[in-house]
């Protein structure tokens, strides 16, 4: 058993399965289902956010963003300049988060941007990792996240028109108290 998932009725859900780390190892899976139960559900685990192409809001049709699915775990690719990935976000406690970024790009002088709810909350260089496949992390540093539904948005920025980079995923760790 994976444990108790609380749902809503009407919404989007999505559940992944994936293994935790980034170690190529085979697994077998034939299938899962879900049952109601009764009494309350466990609180929602908000230590680590892991924000990936599973649970991105709509990209706008004119993006040239697409997602690569055949990569294992799928990932961003094809980014332009300035071209962002949303997600939205419902936190039920809401803290202090260290966001990071996994990416992979020949490119130097590009930069990330996150943006919480349409206003710009961190920014920081992603430096070139060498090679378009060769995936590292930037810590973007620690963002204030209240309680509530909230709109993330990743933007990718490069001093050329196209080519940024491909983007595996975005963290949210809880930070420390004090932060």
């Amino acid at each position: 058993s994976l444990g108790d998932i609380k749902t809503m009725a009407g919404a989007k859900h999505t559940i992944e399965l994936t293994q935790v780390d980034d170690v190529k190892v085979f697994a077998n899976f034939r299938g899962g289902w879900l049952n109601p139960v009764e009494g309350e559900p466990l609180p929602a685990d908000e230590r680590r956010v892991r924000l990936t192409p599973f649970g991105m809001a709509d990209l706008p049709k004119e993006s040239p963003i697409r997602v690569e699915w055949l990569n294992n775990p799928p990932n961003f690719g094809s980014w332009n300049a300035g071209q962002a990935v949303s997600w939205d976000l419902r936190l039920t406690q809401g803290g202090a988060y260290a966001a990071s970024a996994m990416y992979a790009t020949a490119n130097e002088g590009a930069a990330f941007e996150l943006t919480l709810d349409g206003k710009p909350v961190l920014a920081k260089p992603s430096p070139s990792t060498g090679d378009w496949q060769k995936y590292d992390t930037v810590d973007l540093g620690v963002v204030q996240i209240p309680a509530g539904a909230h709109r993330l948005t990743l933007t990718w920025n490069v001093d050329r028109k196209t080519d940024a980079g491909n983007l595996r995923d975005l963290r949210l760790d809880k930070a420390p108290a004090g932060h």
